[in-house]
């Protein structure tokens, strides 16, 4: 082999072989994952259920319990992300939030 004949390997070819810590790290995210749905299922159905319970024994309709407590927490993800994106400076994902969540609803609102 000369001097100007090198071989060079494909590009990506080094990262078809993975270590056995880069495996535990993607089963450890998998796992993360399918654990936080599993857990945002249980919660979610742990707040109606409380939100119609709490409707009961005040007597309110559960529409007007489903329009107030359940509204507000499908809407504080949106608040929450808003916020922190207004506290670091970034104010246009703040304003692209809410812009996007009124659209969004909108369209799903009208059909």
């Amino acid at each position: 082999m000369t001097a100007e004949t090198q071989i060079v390997p494909a590009a990506g070819i080094s990262k078809l072989f993975t270590t056995a810590k880069e495996d535990y790290a993607v089963i450890l995210a998998i796992l993360a994952v399918v654990f936080g749905l599993a857990l945002l299922v249980w919660s979610a159905d742990c707040f109606v259920e409380a939100a119609a319970s709490t409707a009961r024994y005040l007597g309110m309709s559960p529409l007007l319990i489903g329009m107030a407590i359940v509204g507000f927490g499908t809407s504080a993800p949106e608040l929450t992300v808003s916020a922190f994106a207004a506290a670091q400076g970034n104010s246009g994902i703040a304003l692209g939030n809410a812009y996007g969540s009124n659209i969004t609803n909108f369209a799903l609102i009208l059909g």
